[in-house]
C-alpha cells in the first residue's frame, strides 16, 4: 500500500515514504491498492464489501453514490491508454480521502501527473477528476487521426481496391464500438459525481460538469466516425459492384466476339459434299479473312459503344 497525502495549502499531493495510517483514520489522502492487497482494506471502511465487489467488473467505466461513500471502477481502452495494455482500477472516495485498487505502476503514474501541476484547494474528488481529465488529454488527437486515416483509405478505395479490406472495416468498427462505450460510461460516471452534493462542492460538481461535456463531445466525435466507417463499407461495396460489373461487361464482349466464329466453325464443320468452296484451293484463306474481317468489325463496334 503506498499513501499521498494533502499538503497543508492544499495544492499539493506528498508522497509517503512510511505508509501507515489507514483510510479513515486520521490523515486524508490518496491511498494505492494493489489487487492482491485490496484484501487488506480497514474492515471498517465504508461499504468494503461493495468495493471488493466492483474488482470483478474492471471492464467497464461506472460509479455509484451511497450517500456517504461513492464507488466506481475505471477501464481505459488499450488504444488511448500510454501502457501496453487496457487501464484498469477501481476507486472509493469518501469524504477527502480516496482509495485505488490496481496496477501499483499505472497507479503511481496516474496519481504524479496529478502531483506534478499545484492546484488551489487540492482534495480527494479533485485528484480523481484530473486523472480522468489526463486520461482524455490526447483522445481528440487519436479521433483526429483516425479520421485522416479514414480519408486516406477512402482516397485508396478511388484508385484500387486493397486486399483484406473487409478485415480491416471489422478491426475498425469494434475499435469505435469500444471508444463509444468508453465515453458514455465515462459521462455516466461524471454525472454521478456532479449530482453527489454531499461529497462534493458547487465548484467540484461545476468541474464534474464541464468533464462530462467533454466526454459528451468525444462521443460525438467517434458517432461520426462510425457514420464515416459506414460511408468507407459502402464506397467498398460500390467499388466491387463496378469492379465486378467491369469484369461481367468484358466476358460479354468476349462471348459476343465468339458468337459469329462459333458459327463460321459450326456451318464448315458440316459433312455436305456440295459446301461452297470445299474443294476450291481458296477456301481456307478465305475463310481466315472472313474470321479477322469480322473480328476487327466486333472490335471497332465494341470500341464505339465503349464496351472495353
Amino acid at each position: 500500500m503506498e499513501q499521498y497525502i494533502f499538503s497543508e495549502d492544499q495544492k499539493n499531493l506528498i508522497h509517503c515514504s512510511t505508509p501507515g495510517e489507514a483510510p479513515g483514520e486520521e490523515k486524508d489522502g490518496v491511498f494505492l491498492y494493489s489487487y492482491e492487497e485490496a484484501q487488506d482494506l480497514p474492515p471498517e471502511l465504508s461499504r468494503r464489501s461493495a468495493f471488493l465487489a466492483s474488482l470483478r467488473a474492471l471492464r467497464f467505466c461506472k460509479a455509484e453514490a451511497f450517500g456517504d461513500s461513492i464507488i466506481g471502477t475505471l477501464h481505459v481502452p488499450s488504444e488511448l491508454a500510454e501502457t501496453k495494455g487496457a487501464v484498469q482500477l477501481a476507486f472509493h472516495l469518501e469524504k477527502n480521502t480516496l482509495i485505488l485498487v490496481g496496477d501499483l505502476e499505472c497507479l503511481r503514474a496516474s496519481v504524479a501527473a496529478v502531483a506534478e501541476t499545484p492546484m488551489e484547494g487540492l482534495c480527494a474528488p479533485i485528484v480523481l477528476l484530473r486523472m480522468l481529465d489526463a486520461f482524455l488529454s490526447n483522445d481528440v488527437l487519436y479521433l483526429q487521426s483516425i479520421d485522416e486515416e479514414f480519408t486516406q483509405k477512402e482516397e485508396l478505395l478511388l484508385r484500387t481496391i486493397p486486399s483484406d479490406f473487409n478485415g480491416y472495416l471489422m478491426k475498425q468498427r469494434r475499435k469505435l464500438s469500444r471508444l463509444h462505450a468508453y465515453y458514455e460510461q465515462l459521462a455516466d460516471v461524471a454525472d454521478v459525481m456532479e449530482s453527489s452534493f454531499a461529497m462534493v462542492s458547487e465548484q467540484q460538481s461545476n468541474a464534474w460538469q464541464l468533464l462530462g461535456q467533454r466526454c459528451e463531445r468525444l462521443h460525438n466525435n467517434t458517432e461520426a466516425l462510425n457514420e464515416y466507417l459506414l460511408q468507407l463499407r459502402e464506397l467498398y461495396r460500390s467499388q466491387m459492384d463496378i469492379r465486378q460489373g467491369r469484369v461481367m461487361s468484358l466476358l460479354t464482349v468476349v462471348t459476343t466476339m465468339f458468337l459469329p466464329l462459333s458459327l463460321v466453325a459450326a456451318w464448315y464443320g458440316m459433312n455436305f459434299s456440295n459446301m461452297a468452296a470445299i474443294n476450291s484451293p481458296w477456301g481456307y484463306p478465305l475463310v481466315i479473312l472472313l474470321v479477322v474481317v469480322l473480328v476487327i468489325a466486333e472490335i471497332i463496334f465494341f470500341k464505339k459503344k465503349k464496351m472495353f
